[in-house]
């Protein structure tokens, strides 16, 4: 586990009536850590051809959010839980149509491959962390949430797609923590940009 995640003080909802989990997968390369993708399918109903994260809502089986994530990426990447390194959850938030949701960070095995289900997903994509730094972010706009609130929605270029929602939140929330934190934020960053080789443990 990532010693930054599991130490912080987590951002936690109330519990809702549509949890679900997510996971910000990430893979090591020698450049530095990649982000995976996936773009959802023109055969679901909600959110088809968008970009995001694996994941979806609890199931009554599932033990926990844990549980929920693996499940999830197993079922819509074909990646199994024993490739998967989970490193922690990150802050719940919820998505304009008022899903709570967890993310969490973890490292998909580099030589795993990937059997994605066609009734979910229509290509997995990776792109570099370091193109989402909060600087790199395309654009900001105000958007009217499922309570009529007006929130900040925060959109990534990166053509042929554009990463936005809840998806490109979690990436922005994230990285601005890390560049916020001045010595163990910065240093984990250092890391998953490739500038440095030390463990993740160590930060």
């Amino acid at each position: 586990m990532c010693s930054w995640i599991a130490s912080r003080e987590r951002g936690v909802l109330p519990p809702g009536e549509r949890p679900a989990a997510v996971l910000l997968p990430l893979i090591r390369r020698p450049s530095g850590y990649e982000v995976v993708f996936t773009e959802r399918s023109q055969n679901l109903m909600l959110h088809r051809g968008e970009v995001c994260f694996p994941g979806g809502r609890v199931q009554a089986h599932d033990r926990d959010l844990t549980d929920t994530v693996l499940r999830e990426v197993e079922e819509e990447l074909g990646v199994p839980p024993e490739k998967i390194t989970l490193w922690g959850a990150l802050d719940d938030c919820t998505t304009l149509q008022g899903i709570r949701m967890t993310p969490f960070v973890g490292q998909i095995s580099d030589v795993v491959e990937y059997r994605p289900n066609p009734e979910e997903v229509a290509a997995v994509f990776t792109e570099r962390l370091a193109n989402f730094l909060p600087r790199r972010a395309a654009r900001r706009e105000d958007w009217v949430d499922w309570e009529g609130n007006s929130r900040a929605v925060v959109f990534y270029d990166r053509p042929p797609y554009t990463i936005w929602g809840a998806t490109a939140r979690i990436l922005y929330t994230w990285l601005s923590a890390l560049e916020k934190d001045p010595v163990a934020g910065r240093e984990l960053l250092e890391i998953l940009m490739g500038c440095r080789e030390d463990s993740l443990d160590d930060v």
